[in-house]
């Protein structure tokens, strides 16, 4: 499964337009990101996700000190090209294995 949806990024990847689309499983829509304030708003929605993801490691940290939070954030920076002018972001071909 994780192949054909990998498949299908690289499809979408490679067509050209002037605009990215994002899935939003919340609302089950897909949302055309084509102005400054609907990325600003998904990215409010993400720091919001990342905050969530933060305080459950913290926990899990406390409670059984198992998780590595270098994994974790290799794992979320892996194929992502934030150069300035890089916009392409792919899934890492090894990721860690998340326990």
């Amino acid at each position: 499964m994780d192949n054909a949806k990998d498949f299908v990024r690289d499809i979408a990847n490679d067509i050209k337009r002037p605009f990215s689309v994002r899935y939003n499983p919340y609302t089950q829509t897909v949302e055309v990101l084509n102005n400054s304030d609907k990325i600003l708003d998904m990215a409010k929605e993400l720091r919001g996700d990342l905050c969530i993801v933060a305080t459950a490691l913290k926990k899990v940290q406390e409670r059984d000190g198992e998780i590595d939070p270098d994994i974790i954030t290799n794992f979320l920076t892996a194929g992502l090209d934030i150069t300035p002018y890089g916009s392409r972001c792919t899934t890492p071909v090894h990721s860690p294995p998340l326990d």
